[in-house]
């Protein structure tokens, strides 16, 4: 009687036996199992378990271009470029009179276009030619250019045999810094259009009156439009005619600056001045685009000797230079901007006079 009465307990225990074998140990948040959160939270590249940005937003915007796979200089350029909004967007929170000044939000939708992380399509073709690392004139016939009549000019000039291949490099900044300028606008005018109406401030009368920042927003959108309606011509001036050997400055947004404060009235050491900040801007840029070249370098052989004994040591000087290229690119951005604020500045100054 016993043992019939036991029989069912018995075979119950063999059962949940066998099932323990079958399914395994269980897993916990906590292990490194390979289906783990933490196992495949691990396998996203990261610059790091500290916090990059204040903003929660650019720190996703980080991540994503992480996940994207941008290459090591492409992630360089782009942090400088969030480093630059962040500071700027809450220069303007905390500001008394944000409520007069433009909004620099339309800036973070030109920053995601640039690097493809804003989810439109039309730019997916020219995308890997528009952000590359480095470039050559070998790719006759790809699309370079999103603006269908900077395309076009670029194609008249590359095809012209007017320009070197030297000189060819520094036109292609050219023609990069004007589709910079036509993507800003854009994002600007598509910012603009999102807010349909223009916001109302109703007045202790009962009147309304339009927002001063939408009143902002649209004069900073006249001046890019003349911003770029000027470079374009500047541009075409510059395929017709070639390169002149009384350029003072090579970088197109440098040159740019000096070419705006030529025909402003300042004085001769207010120009002077300028000038000489101008050149340290240069070698600023210089200094960049020569760290960009020994980053290339290195993380080639570091691709080339992941499984080398040399690997650990060539991991570090990779990161050292990531770094320092990180760094200088948001020096050359921020003194960029800083002179383009003070030749404003100076022209309203002397409008006043």
């Amino acid at each position: 009687m016993v043992v019939t009465a036991s029989c069912p307990l018995i075979v119950l225990i063999s059962l949940i036996v066998i099932l323990a074998v079958l399914v395994g140990p269980c897993h916990t948040h906590s292990d490194n199992g390979q289906y783990s959160r933490s196992a495949n939270e691990a396998k996203i590249p990261s610059a790091g378990s500290h916090r990059e940005f204040r903003i929660a937003k650019l720190e996703q915007i980080w991540t994503k271009a992480h996940r994207m796979g941008l290459s090591p200089v492409q992630l360089a350029e782009l942090h400088a470029d969030l480093r630059l909004y962040e500071v700027e967007h809450l220069a303007w929170k905390h500001s008394a009179e944000n409520e007069e000044k433009p909004t620099p939000d339309f800036k973070l939708h030109a920053i995601l276009g640039r690097y493809g992380l804003d989810g439109r399509k039309r730019d997916a073709e020219i995308l890997t030619n528009r952000v590359a690392d480095n470039w050559d004139d070998s790719t006759e016939g790809e699309i370079v250019f999103a603006d269908p009549k900077l395309e076009k000019l670029w194609m008249k000039a590359h095809n012209s045999h007017r320009f070197d291949h030297e000189e060819l490099i520094w036109l292609r900044k050219e023609f990069e810094h004007q589709q910079q300028k036509f993507d800003e606008l854009r994002s600007l005018s598509r910012f603009l259009s999102q807010m349909s109406d223009a916001p109302l401030n109703v007045l202790e009368s009962g009147e309304q009156t339009v927002s001063p920042n939408y009143l902002a927003l649209q004069e900073e959108m006249q001046q890019r439009n003349h911003d770029v309606e000027e470079g374009l011509s500047r541009l075409e001036k510059l395929a017709f005619l070639g390169y002149t050997k009384d350029n003072k400055f090579r970088e197109p947004s440098v040159r740019e600056l000096w070419m705006k404060a030529q025909t402003m009235n300042l004085s001769l050491p207010e120009l002077q001045t300028f000038e000489n900040e101008l050149s340290k801007l240069e070698n600023l840029m210089d200094k960049r685009s020569h760290m960009v070249e020994r980053l290339q370098v290195v993380g080639e052989k570091l691709r080339l000797s992941q499984q080398s004994e040399s690997a650990a040591g060539l991991q570090e000087k990779h990161t050292s230079l990531l770094e320092r290229t990180r760094d200088l690119a948001y020096k050359a951005k921020k003194h960029l901007q800083s002179l383009s604020s003070r030749l404003m500045n100076t022209g309203l100054r002397h409008n006043e006079l």
